[in-house]
């Protein structure tokens, strides 16, 4: 597993500190020497990406146990996947939920119709979604044009190209 940390030329210069806090020796750091944007700053991500999966984390984003398990093992088998994803939950500052997203199918599966659901409003936030790198290679990466609506926009094109689990 690679593990990076893109520093989009943060204002604290705290990032190498908090790389050594956290895992010496074990987590990747690359500084932009400006402030490149969400945009770019995310297709960095995806371009300096080793692994078959790309998950990007923000700085508050976390995971539970058995996240990277669950998606590798529900899509092994499936060459048509291009992403997989769970719910999705939001926490306050003590670390306790204050809402869950929506349950998209009873149980784990290909997303039936999930280009309309999807088109129609914005149901993924990143840190519950992996991608295939080789899915951002074929459809160009992150629309550096946008701000807001970027992730959305790459979850659409997404789902017009590949099943989604």
């Amino acid at each position: 597993m690679q593990i990076a940390a893109i520093d989009d030329c943060s204002t604290n210069g705290r990032s190498q500190e908090i790389v050594n806090r956290l895992a010496p020796g074990r987590i990747e750091l690359h500084r932009e020497p400006n402030n490149v944007g969400l945009g770019r700053n995310w297709n960095t991500c995806v371009q300096r990406g080793r692994g078959h999966w790309i998950h990007i984390l923000h700085q508050n984003d976390l995971v539970l146990p058995g996240y990277y398990e669950t998606m590798e093992r529900s899509v092994r088998d499936r060459p048509d996947i291009g992403a997989a994803f769970c719910r999705h939950a939001s926490i306050n500052g003590r670390g306790e939920r204050t809402s869950v997203s929506e349950l998209e199918i009873d149980g784990a599966g290909v997303l039936e119709d999930w280009l309309e659901k999807i088109a129609v409003g914005q149901r993924i936030e990143c840190p519950s979604i992996a991608v295939l790198r080789t899915t951002y290679e074929q459809l160009g990466g992150f629309n550096t044009g946008l701000y807001f609506a970027l992730d959305w926009e790459m979850w659409v094109r997404i789902a017009a190209h590949f099943s989604v689990w």
